[in-house]
């Protein structure tokens, strides 16, 4: 029994060695980011800050790899959104939100984590990731050549609810995946209320405002068959 007493003690050390040190990290990184857009990588002040900045990284990880499982996964997710809104020179500052709300769980480490807003969060970062690298990749050049498909209120509708069947198919048949999950807390809601708003009459500037909606929801969560987005609204709706 002592042994485990001990484990515990031993991973309360970590949790509070982990908040403690992602604080002071966040501070230090801040820093790097501010000499970086105001000076530029190529000064003293610049390498001294990222100098600083590292010993804490390692102090930092040396920490997490005390940590169980589902609190390491949030840390090491948390590091890689201040990575990319702090360290690097052309970091990505689109990830600062998520790295604040990590940062903010991490803090509570010591008192006890919400398992599932960690894990929540850690999908999300990595969702996120996801999303940035697949704008970085080439598209194929025909992805657009096809003429838009007229659709009117009805055709708007089945297709994306097409959406939601075809995630629900994805999700019994086939591999749980980071972006599905996250559809099924952020992409199924909307759907549910989108086809409520056009279960009435609409006018072609709503439904052109809905498509518009859609396009930019959907690109997120259905990585497959863009075609089925490319549409224009009927005239008469």
């Amino acid at each position: 029994m002592i042994w485990m007493f001990r484990s515990e003690a031993s991973r309360h050390a970590a949790r509070i060695e982990v908040a403690e040190t992602a604080e002071t990290l966040r501070e230090q990184l801040s820093v790097v980011r501010d000499v970086t857009e105001a000076l530029g990588p190529d000064v003293p002040e610049w390498d001294g800050a990222r100098t600083r900045a590292k010993v804490t990284y390692e102090k930092f990880f040396t920490a997490v790899g005390h940590l169980p499982r589902a609190e390491r996964k949030l840390a090491v997710q948390w590091e890689h959104a201040a990575s990319m809104t702090y360290w690097y020179v052309t970091g990505d500052r689109s990830f600062a939100p998520l790295e604040e709300r990590a940062a903010g769980l991490l803090a509570t480490l010591p008192e006890g984590l919400d398992r599932s807003a960690a894990r929540e969060m850690v999908d999300a970062i990595i969702h996120h990731t996801e999303l940035a690298l697949r704008s970085l990749s080439p598209r194929r050049t025909d992805d657009n050549d096809e003429t838009p498909t007229v659709v009117n209120q009805k055709g708007l509708r089945d297709r994306i609810a097409d959406d939601r069947a075809r995630l629900t198919f994805q999700g019994t048949f086939g591999t749980e995946t980071v972006a599905l999950r996250q559809a099924h807390r952020h992409y199924f809601p909307w759907i549910t209320e989108t086809l409520t708003y056009l279960s009435e009459p609409r006018s072609r500037t709503e439904l052109e405002a809905v498509a518009e909606q859609w396009r930019n929801e959907r690109v997120k969560y259905v990585y497959d068959n863009p075609q089925n987005a490319n549409i224009t609204i009927a005239t008469t709706a």
